[in-house]
């Protein structure tokens, strides 16, 4: 079984489509990782040469392929069959950003602590640059962060501090001062962008990555450290903490908040994610508690005692005598620590779990996310 006995361009289609279809699966079914170096570009996505390969191959037999030289023998077989190639990769041009499919992903599945291939099961699917430290798909509403041993070569200060909540991530750049530009700019403003941190360990050369949870940036301070060369330079270094050990309660205790109006309430929601620039670790982590606090005081007055998603009245009142809504976070799987105002939803107790466990709940979830996109340019017309 050789490649030359590929001749149907129509099994190439036939694969193309069922890669389109779900990335993941198809890279498994076919043994095969994201590509390296040539590319099947088809309809303006570069796609994984040898892996459609080997699934046109089956589309057309019926059979495996099994193992075949890859590079430059595949790009000729299907650039014979009419597909146009591209080489992307080279000495001068990495890291590249690998095609996600055009459909945006709005969630994921990793576990913490578990064990996960970065090709084939981040970058082959969510895509994002495939090499680096950060890797910022364009579609799909996560920041993915990698830090390892091999980081120290470059300088890089990564680990726990002692209260083993705050996680010190160093920024971008082997060579010279970091600036807050592409992945670092991106780690910075991930709140108003509405997108998450995952976090994973690298465990070696050749080996898996572990994820290690979701994070909220809670501030950053600039280090000296070696780069690359050895030279000294300004590093930019984040403090992380876990969304899952920021507090989440539900109702808010009463306080001088919810005595505000409410166009007061969202300057001071909207002031605390601006004022995320704090230089000292434990600092940010105690405001960013308080941040999430007045993001939720804010979201429960703009929705009035209804729930935002379908209007209707909050169910009941809380013991303290309030429209019971519960917070949900519209870009994230968890609904604790820092976001945004226009990510932040106040809605029913039902509601919540129907978006996080009934079939629609993606739908309803992009419905939400229009409605508090309406209700907050309304609201910053208001203010102006």
């Amino acid at each position: 079984m050789t490649i030359s006995q590929l001749t149907d361009p129509s099994a190439v289609i036939a694969a193309i489509a069922e890669y389109q279809a779900s990335p993941q699966r198809f890279l498994r079914k076919y043994k095969r990782g994201p590509a390296k170096d040539y590319f099947l570009r088809y309809k303006g996505q570069d796609l994984p040469s040898k892996a459609i390969l080997a699934g046109a191959y089956f589309h057309q037999t019926g059979t495996e392929i099994g193992s075949f030289v890859g590079g430059r023998s595949v790009a000729k077989r299907l650039s014979d069959l009419g597909f146009e190639i591209v080489q992307r990769r080279s000495r001068e041009t990495v890291p590249f950003e690998i095609e996600a499919p055009s459909r945006r992903v709005e969630s994921h599945s990793f576990l913490l602590n578990k064990n996960y291939s970065r090709r084939s099961e981040i970058h082959a699917v969510f895509g994002g640059q495939s090499q680096g430290g950060i890797s910022t798909p364009a579609n799909a509403p996560f920041i993915f962060l990698f830090t390892g041993e091999e980081g120290e070569d470059h300088g890089y200060q990564d680990g726990w501090m002692p209260d083993d909540e705050t996680f010190l991530y160093t920024g971008e750049g082997q060579r010279g001062d970091m600036e807050f530009v592409k992945g670092n700019k991106a780690v910075r403003d991930h709140a108003a962008e509405g997108k998450a941190i995952l976090l994973f360990r690298a465990l070696g050369k050749r080996q898996p990555i572990q994820f290690m949870g979701e994070f909220a940036c809670a501030g950053w301070r600039t280090i000296r450290t070696a780069d690359s060369d050895g030279m000294l330079r300004n590093a930019i270094q984040f403090f992380l903490v876990r969304t899952d050990i920021i507090e989440s309660t539900q109702e808010l205790k009463s306080n001088d908040l919810n005595k505000l109006p409410i166009g007061e309430l969202r300057q001071a929601a909207y002031r605390a994610v601006d004022a995320q620039g704090v230089s000292d670790p434990k600092l940010g982590r105690q405001l960013l508690r308080k941040r999430s606090e007045k993001i939720r005081s804010y979201v429960l007055a703009r929705a009035g005692g209804r729930c935002e998603l379908t209007g209707e009245p909050a169910p009941f009142r809380s013991k303290g005598g309030q429209p019971y809504l519960e917070v949900h976070h519209l870009q994230r799987l968890s609904d604790g620590g820092l976001d945004h105002p226009r990510w932040v939803a106040a809605i029913s107790p039902t509601a919540h779990r129907e978006i996080h466990f009934g079939e629609n709940g993606e739908d309803l979830n992009n419905r939400l996310k229009r409605i508090v996109a309406e209700l907050e340019a309304g609201l910053e017309k208001g203010c102006a």
